[in-house]
């Protein structure tokens, strides 16, 4: 059964991706394969030239095999050809919009799996600050996806309008912001009459959670390391230890989104992260 009424939301996130179904008065987010409400903005091909989407692909891209998986694209849409990434066992390369496409799909086979319907159309939205070509990339994108129509609404607006929808608020100002993995927008907005405007907008297309998970690699973890191995040039940019810092950004996402969640300390254990210049194994014992 084939539905064309836009009842279907995507965020296409720079670190994470979601889509949600507006159905009775309410916005129920839908559950990939995995289980999980979100999905990673991760590509990945594997031994078989078969792309990836999701937490797998995260960590092949930030541990293991960086030369076959992709993250953090998003940043790059409405750079074209200059922006590709190769990947290495298959010999072939991919722009931007067409990772994105891949995240698309992934989400559009969760809807269709949890709801029996073909997903022709769904609103996408968009960090404030995109400029035109990586607006353009996004839209080339949905249609790479296989969306007939994909109207892209500016994320701190569609948070806006999720919030005003049940609000009882008249006469009122809200300043919206969205702090998200890559990204933050703000948006000052007005609810007027029963309508809502934009009054302003504006946001920063790199500021957003990883920049915290970096922090953590680099300002926690990498100095205990280098106190306690012989780690010469050990620093995110290095080509030697990229592997180990990759691995490292992802355990710091997980042990940020635990103390957060919990308000408790998390130890961080990885065990043979990689071998100092002495030949010793590191292990990574932190509390953070």
């Amino acid at each position: 059964m084939a539905s064309n009424t836009i009842n279907v939301g995507i965020d296409l996130g720079t670190v994470n991706s979601s889509l949600a179904v507006w159905h009775g008065g309410d916005a129920k987010v839908v559950q990939n394969k995995a289980g999980s409400m979100i999905t990673p903005s991760a590509v990945w091909a594997d031994r078989r030239c078969n792309i990836r989407v999701g937490e797998e692909a995260k960590k092949r891209a930030l541990g293991n095999d960086p030369d076959n998986a992709w993250v953090e694209f998003k940043l790059l849409l409405g750079l074209g050809d200059d922006a590709r990434k190769n990947f290495v066992r298959c010999e072939t390369s991919m722009a931007p919009e067409e990772a994105s496409a891949e995240i698309l799909k992934s989400l559009k086979t969760d809807y269709q799996t949890s709801s029996g319907n073909e997903l022709r159309a769904a609103v996408i939205t968009v960090p404030a600050a995109f400029e035109n070509a990586a607006t353009a990339a996004t839209g080339r994108a949905a249609k790479l996806a296989g969306l007939e129509h994909s109207p892209l609404l500016l994320e701190p607006v569609a948070a806006s309008l999720a919030y005003g929808l049940q609000s009882q608020a008249e006469n009122v100002y809200w300043l919206v912001y969205d702090f998200g993995g890559g990204t933050f927008d703000a948006a000052v907005m007005r609810v007027r009459d029963g309508f809502i405007d934009v009054v302003s907008h504006e946001g920063n297309n790199h500021l957003g959670g990883k920049l915290i998970d970096w922090d953590i690699v680099t300002d926690r973890l990498v100095p205990s390391l280098t106190g306690q191995f012989n780690l010469p040039d050990f620093r995110r940019g290095s080509e030697r230890w990229a592997q180990a810092l990759g691995r490292l950004k992802y355990e710091a996402e997980r042990a940020k989104i635990e103390v957060a969640r919990t308000r408790n300390e998390y130890e961080i254990w990885i065990e043979g992260l990689c071998q100092d210049d002495d030949g010793k194994d590191v292990d990574v014992e932190y509390i953070l």
